[in-house]
């Protein structure tokens, strides 16, 4: 387009734009006016073709801006509308404005304009403006816009800027999803949220519906990522292809999480994070020396939503406290079980609880092949490594980190040299205070891989013989609230069954009888439920058996007074302790 072409076109804009301001006054959307004005000039800035999706009429929602831009088939950002005269800085907003600009404001491209004023917006920092007064500024205009739709995702170069490029991205998504199923409870996502309620997450409310949707694309996503070649677009059919022979689950959940018909009311919000994601260069998960994907989760979640971390305990363990406890339950194998080759030997599995992404799994294959290498040389890695790894168990409640905890374990194992066990790695989407009794989900169609899995979680707390119990539980304390609230994460450790009572009882029951019951409260706390599933596993299960557990969790229990219960039992249990 030529320049005097250009300020033709914005003439015939500033014309336009003044009979609609003069038709505008009293409507009800007035912004709506300018969709046409400003799609023309838009689409004429390039002198290309560009498809806007316009937000229907009377759609009043926080969580989606009037207009999403796409070029040559891929997002680029997007357009919000205001009405003429309220200016384009939203810092100055109040109301419903200035509650959708705290949603905005982590964007990564974005225009404001009330058809006069222009701002364009990077993850909520100004970085042009424009008011268009009359032709004069015809020139400052087309830049602006060359600016915005010649965007492109900065590519994050390693795993660490990669969860903070993709952690706001993920939020926009979430917030999307949430609005959606709150104003639309007979919509398809709600329907979603009822059938997930029902077979993935019994006690989750919207808002823990949408963070599970968004996290699943999210991490979907990434995991086909990290396995492809990068030679081609990353689309949905080449995701799910490159996930079904090792990661089932992800591939069941991620087919049925983008199916159209879900996908129509969040699709600005889906499709920034698609673009987003096939933007990353695949070098960067395959980063040498350091484990890249050790801190990815935490990275993530602390961009993503600070408070959810907190909620559930995400705070994972420095390595070398890893290796420490690692090493020291290695060294009770040696001496205390007379297994020369410590957590290498064919008797020893191994179950980390609260999963995470896999750290204490890792520290424990990387331990176990350290020993063969040292008994039996170098050369003998990689055919332990598939052994080891059969038996190595781990559950985990979130679907972030459980595809991160996939992602390193599986890479560790082909890094040895070896092979994945045939029937997958051992490691649940599960949550580990269900009963072992539970009944099994119904295997309905695209949830068949989930319902297995459970059921193999559960067959490993029923029937599996674990010789040690490790890790790193989530700190969760619930006493302040509602008794409902309370048994819910407490679960079969707190309210059975079990004859003749639930497993919690031998902690609180010693601690009433003795007078200290008004303490009790400290104990309902989710790393006290973990110790006790874990002590019932190790040494009460099969009381000939015995074990090593090893947690790191607060030192409360070693003197507080809620805790002379607890104490009593791991003395009763326990050959050792220290």
């Amino acid at each position: 387009m030529t320049e005097d072409t250009w300020v033709l076109s914005v003439r015939k804009y500033l014309s336009e734009l003044r009979r609609v301001q003069a038709l505008a006054q009293g409507e009800a959307e007035p912004e709506a006016q300018l969709i046409p004005l400003v799609k023309g000039l838009l689409e004429e800035t390039l002198g290309v073709r560009v498809v806007i999706e316009a937000r229907p009429k009377g759609d009043t929602k926080v969580g989606k801006p009037d207009l999403g831009v796409k070029h040559q088939g891929l997002l680029v950002g997007f357009v919000e509308l205001k009405a003429p005269g309220k200016g384009a800085d939203p810092e100055r907003y109040r109301g419903h404005d200035r509650e959708q600009w705290e949603r905005f404001r982590q964007l990564p491209n974005l225009v404001y304009t009330d058809g006069r004023d222009f701002a364009l917006f990077r993850e909520g920092q100004k970085v042009r403006e424009v008011r268009l007064a009359s032709e004069g500024d015809a020139e400052a205009l087309r830049e602006l816009f060359l600016d915005f739709l010649n965007w492109k995702p900065l590519v994050p170069r390693n795993p660490q800027e990669l969860a903070r490029f993709l952690a706001p991205l993920a939020r926009f998504l979430r917030e999307a999803v949430l609005e959606e199923v709150r104003e639309n409870p007979k919509g398809e996502l709600a329907r979603l949220r009822e059938e997930w309620h029902k077979n993935l997450l019994p006690e989750g409310d919207e808002r823990v519906f949408a963070d599970a949707y968004a996290q699943l694309i999210t991490y979907g996503f990434l995991l086909a990522a990290a396995l492809d070649s990068g030679e081609e677009p990353l689309y949905l059919e080449r995701a799910l292809e490159l996930l079904e022979g090792r990661y089932g689950l992800l591939m069941e959940a991620l087919f049925v999480a983008n199916h159209p018909r879900l996908l129509a009311e969040i699709r600005p919000a889906y499709d920034l994070l698609r673009r987003a994601l096939r933007a990353v260069d695949p070098s960067v998960f395959h980063v040498h020396g350091v484990d890249p994907w050790l801190y990815f989760y935490e990275d993530f979640l602390q961009a993503y939503d600070p408070d959810l971390r907190k909620d559930m305990g995400v705070y994972y363990t420095p390595v070398p406290v890893v290796r420490a406890m690692v090493r020291l339950v290695d060294e009770a194998l040696k001496e205390g079980f007379g297994l020369a080759e410590g957590l290498a030997h064919e008797k020893v599995t191994v179950l980390d609880p609260a999963m995470g992404t896999g750290t204490f799994l890792l520290a424990t294959l990387e331990r176990a092949l350290a020993n063969v290498a040292s008994l039996y040389g170098r050369g003998y890695r990689g055919q332990y490594a598939k052994e080891v790894a059969s038996r190595l168990h781990g559950i985990e409640l979130m679907v972030g980190p459980y595809a991160v905890a996939q992602l390193r374990l599986s890479q560790a194992i082909q890094g040895e040299g070896g092979s994945l066990p045939e029937e997958g790695l051992n490691l649940y989407l599960a949550d580990t205070l269900e009963a072992p009794e539970a009944p099994p989900l119904e295997q309905v169609f695209f949830y068949e891989r989930l319902a297995e899995e459970r059921k193999r979680a559960a067959e490993l707390k029923r029937d599996k013989p674990i010789l040690v119990v490790l890790g790193n539980p989530p700190y969760d304390r619930v006493e302040g609230e509602s008794e409902e609230e309370r048994e819910r994460k407490g679960g079969w450790v707190l309210k059975g069954p079990r004859e003749p009572y639930p497993l919690m009882e031998d902690f609180l029951r010693p601690a009433r009888e003795a007078g200290l019951g008004i303490h009790l409260k400290n104990l309902y706390n989710l790393y006290v439920y973990f110790w006790r599933f874990a002590l019932w596993k190790v040494f009460e299960q099969d009381p000939e058996r015995g074990g090593v557990l090893c947690f790191i969790t607060p030192s409360s229990y070693l003197q507080g007074p809620a805790f002379a219960g607890m104490r009593e039992h791991v003395r009763r249990v326990a050959d050792r302790v220290y």
